[in-house]
């Protein structure tokens, strides 16, 4: 494991144990992310395509009474297309984040990978393995009812298998409902 690997994972389980402390805003339980993923890898990108759609859902299971912190179940889904190749991943897991208007978080998730590479030959490879995001953003508008609309970047290391590396960056709108 790389010194990089361990940051991210005591990051994320740093932000959750802390979460289980501690209570958020006035947010609504459920949110909802949209937005592209880009593969930082070549060998992603040629299964995969420069860009991939991503959705998150995420629903809040502890609001901390003292820090603006809010722990959540997550799901993210992760698909793109290049030529004959794909690349899909989705993972289910947990993260914590701040409430506060401009906020950052971490989450851990257990990742399902699939890909099949066009070329040279095609070929299909599958992997589960530990994910870990890292993401920061932006409440951009609030509306009444505790409807909120941010900007989000976001950061995922997935495990590296068979010479494919699908670690991304993100950017994407999330809505809290």
């Amino acid at each position: 494991m790389t010194l990089s690997n361990s940051l991210v994972r005591l990051l994320a389980v740093s932000t959750l144990v802390l979460a289980a402390a501690a209570p958020a805003a006035a947010d609504l339980p459920i949110s909802v992310q949209l937005g592209a993923q880009f593969p930082t890898q070549n060998n992603s990108q040629n299964a995969g395509g420069d860009a991939q759609t991503n959705v998150g859902l995420n629903y809040d299971f502890i609001r901390a009474p003292v820090v603006p912190i809010q722990a959540s179940f997550a799901f993210d889904l992760s698909q793109g297309t290049h030529g004959s190749g794909m690349l899909n991943e989705y993972g289910f897991g947990a993260a914590a984040r701040l409430t506060t208007p401009i906020y950052v978080g971490a989450g851990i998730s257990i990742y399902n990978v699939n890909a099949r590479y066009a070329f040279p030959n095609a070929q299909n490879v599958s992997s589960t393995g530990i994910g870990e995001n890292i993401f920061v953003g932006d409440r951009v508008l609030s509306l009444p009812g505790g409807v909120n609309f941010s900007l989000q970047a976001t950061y995922k290391q997935l495990p590296s298998f068979d010479g494919l590396a699908p670690s991304s960056l993100g950017v994407g709108i999330r809505v809290q409902l």
